[in-house]
């Protein structure tokens, strides 16, 4: 379902996407956007987990540690309803957003639409 979210929100933003149909290789989506060009995209769904006894459960992303560029992670946060869902980049341990230059802030819901034409 993360995937199919980070399909539709990157194709109603008026981008391209293509998915990889064979479950194999480290990139999920490729996205084409008029302006900013090509990114291969990882999809990681988030987790509502405990860390560790003594802390409280928070969101919690498995394996986009080990995605190197060009392949960039979008995490997506289910928290709710489908339509209230989250998609946002991978940040490194200092809050450094991990993307392609002029892509930091493509995810936020705005309500910004492109176009292709």
């Amino acid at each position: 379902m993360a995937e199919q979210w980070v399909k539709l929100l990157a194709h109603w933003k008026g981008c391209e996407v293509f998915q990889n149909v064979g479950c194999t290789g480290p990139t999920d989506l490729i996205i084409v956007h008029p302006e900013l060009g090509i990114c291969q995209i990882d999809v990681k769904c988030d987790v509502f987990a405990e860390h560790s006894p003594g802390r409280a459960p928070s969101w919690k992303m498995c394996s986009g540690y080990q995605v190197k560029a060009p392949i960039y992670v979008v995490r997506v946060r289910p928290d709710g309803d489908f339509s209230k869902w989250k998609a946002q980049w991978h940040t490194n341990r200092n809050k450094a957003t991990l993307c392609p230059p002029g892509w930091e802030n493509f995810w936020d819901n705005d309500n910004r639409t492109y176009t292709t034409k």
